[in-house]
């Protein structure tokens, strides 16, 4: 059951990923419609260094961390799936406080996502207010991957309740090879 779990978060993990690249690195996160002068709408990309305020500043950067904080996620995935089914070694406690770490990754990429859309909301409200400003299709995908992080940090939590059983269990079984349970890979059947 645990393997299961572990593979649709693999997948939800990727799902993420993609979402989350894609709606940093998209050319076009905030659109200014076209004004008298410029007769085109001009797009504003995701830029830590721009000329748009500090709050935007700030914003960008909180949306390249959560780009990071991905990459972590994947390369501690990486490495549970190279421990546990490459070298076919069992659930450790240190795997155990990897999951851990999924789940407070996971909220840092929640809080990081919505703290940049306050920061632009704020920055920009009187320009929402009339229309002049407006979030693209990058702002979906970055709201899309704030639910695939929750439904993360749910499955992180329940991979941690099984693989702490699973821990539980199997140090139970070592501790005691003459254990007379029945369900035990140790016990003694009866001739």
């Amino acid at each position: 059951m645990a393997d299961l779990k572990f593979l649709i978060l693999g997948i939800f993990i990727s799902i993420g990923f993609v979402l989350n690249i894609v709606g940093v690195v998209a050319p076009c996160f905030m659109v200014e419609k076209a004004t008298a002068d410029s007769k085109q709408h001009k797009c504003h990309a995701v830029n830590p260094f721009s000329s748009m305020g500090s709050s935007y500043d700030f914003a960008s950067f909180a949306l390249y961390t959560t780009v990071v904080c991905q990459f972590m996620v994947a390369l501690m995935y990486g490495f549970i799936v190279y421990e546990t089914k490459i070298k076919k070694r069992q659930y450790s406690k240190e795997i155990l406080s990897l999951f851990y770490y999924f789940k407070w990754f996971f909220l840092l990429i929640v809080v990081l996502i919505a703290l940049s859309f306050v920061l632009i909301a704020i920055k920009f409200q009187s320009r929402f207010n009339d229309n002049t400003v407006y979030l693209s299709y990058q702002s979906l995908l970055l709201i899309t991957t704030i639910i695939v992080c929750s439904i993360n940090i749910a499955l992180s939590r329940r991979l941690v309740v099984q693989v702490a059983r699973t821990i539980r269990q199997n140090s139970t079984h070592t501790a005691n090879p003459f254990n007379f349970d029945t369900t035990s890979v140790y016990s003694i059947s009866k001739n």
